[in-house]
This record gives C-alpha cells, sequence and structure tokens, in this order.
C-alpha cells in the first residue's frame, strides 16, 4: 500500500505542473474564440429574431467556440501520448 501511495504522491508533481502551464493557454485559447464567436454575422441575426440570450449561448456561442479548446486539448494528449511512446521506444532499445 506504500508503494501505491509513493507513486501517486510523485505522479501530482508532474501533473500540477502540466496543469499549470497549460492553464493560461486554454484560457486566451477560450477568450479568443468566444470574442471571435460573438462578432459572427449569424449571432446578431439570432439576437435581431429576439431569440433568448440562453438559447444563444448553448446552440451558437458554446458549440462553435468549445471546437479550438477541444482541439487544443486532444493536441496536447497527442504531444504528449507521443512523447511517452518515445520515451518507452527508448527505453525497451537500451534493455535489449
Amino acid at each position: 500500500m506504500d508503494y501505491v501511495k509513493d507513486i501517486l504522491i510523485h505522479s501530482l508533481m508532474p501533473i500540477s505542473t502540466l496543469v499549470i502551464i497549460n492553464t493560461p493557454g486554454f484560457y486566451f485559447t477560450a477568450v479568443s474564440s468566444f470574442k471571435t464567436i460573438l462578432n459572427k454575422q449569424y449571432i446578431m441575426n439570432a439576437n435581431s429574431k429576439g431569440l433568448s440570450k440562453g438559447r444563444i449561448l448553448t446552440k451558437y456561442i458554446l458549440l462553435n467556440a468549445i471546437l479550438p479548446i477541444i482541439a487544443k486539448f486532444f493536441s496536447k494528449c497527442w504531444k504528449c501520448h507521443r512523447g511517452l511512446l518515445w520515451w518507452w521506444k527508448m527505453y525497451l532499445h537500451i534493455q535489449v
């Protein structure tokens, strides 16, 4: 049990470092995409049609603004995974 506890404690530092480093990037991506979406013509048309603010937020803004954030998140995940595969390949190469 102490072994598992030790692994969990030592895995918190790299995870927290990645979260701290990537949070500003995700924040600025979100702000940029929301500002871009708010200036689109279809948002202005939805406002002029009299749709409620909640419907505009869920149907137009969130669906279109969340895509760059999701793409950036999976891109970061792929880079971490690719680095892990590289290190694993080097480890296996050294062991053989």
